[in-house]
């Protein structure tokens, strides 16, 4: 149907413009975040791994977290929050080949203050094992990234892609979060522009 064809016209452009990331040692973490980030993170690292390299993608969005819908696993499996408060050790969290060469690691439980805790040592050191062990980190972020997010998002990714929905994403709030993004030192790739009806472009453009 429309959507489908949609669907699969963002995940071909995808498929070009991740590539220039993925050829570079220096990008190891990157984030995801806008209007329907949690689609685009799934896909980008589902191309990812299909190059042969490890690829871990973390649900970072603790507030409202959609990977689990797309990755076929179970959204109330512990995650990042029960290993940043000792819940749970880190390999305990990390889904194993959930697709080809790509590991997940779920949001986890509920917390009341998801941008502290995503600011923590231990989420800090995390990172370091995670970078040793991984080719690319993908980090599905908070929609339109509030100011703790991003700073939190500057911890653990080099750059960043943003997602907005045609006809639905204001160009304030776009600005808003590139600004942000700005400030906690991550560099814009680019911008990927979804659900754009079919009479106003051919199709979405990773810029």
């Amino acid at each position: 149907d429309a959507m489908n064809a949609l669907n699969e016209e963002v995940v071909a452009q995808l498929e070009t413009g991740f590539a220039a990331l993925a050829s570079d040692p220096a990008v190891k973490g990157i984030a995801i975040a806008g209007s329907g980030k949690a689609f685009v993170a799934s896909n980008l690292d589902a191309l990812m791994s299909e190059t042969g390299k490890r690829v871990l993608l973390i649900e970072s969005d603790l507030r409202t977290p959609g990977v689990h819908k797309f990755v076929g696993l179970d959204e109330h499996a512990p995650g990042l929050s029960d290993m940043v408060v000792g819940r749970r050790a880190l390999k305990d969290v990390i889904r194993s080949h959930v697709a080809m060469d790509l590991d997940v690691i779920l949001q986890g439980t509920a917390t009341d203050n998801p941008g502290a805790l995503l600011l923590s040592q231990v989420l800090d050191d995390a990172m370091i094992e995670l970078r040793q062990r991984y080719d690319h980190i993908i980090v599905n972020s908070a929609p339109m990234l509030p100011s703790g997010y991003a700073v939190a998002v500057g911890r653990v990714a080099d750059v960043a892609l943003l997602v907005v929905r045609a006809e639905h994403s204001l160009l304030t709030e776009t600005r808003e979060a590139q600004r942000r993004l700005e400030r906690a030192g991550i560099k814009l790739e680019g911008i990927l522009v979804n659900g754009v009806k079919r009479n106003r472009l051919n199709a979405p453009r990773l810029t």
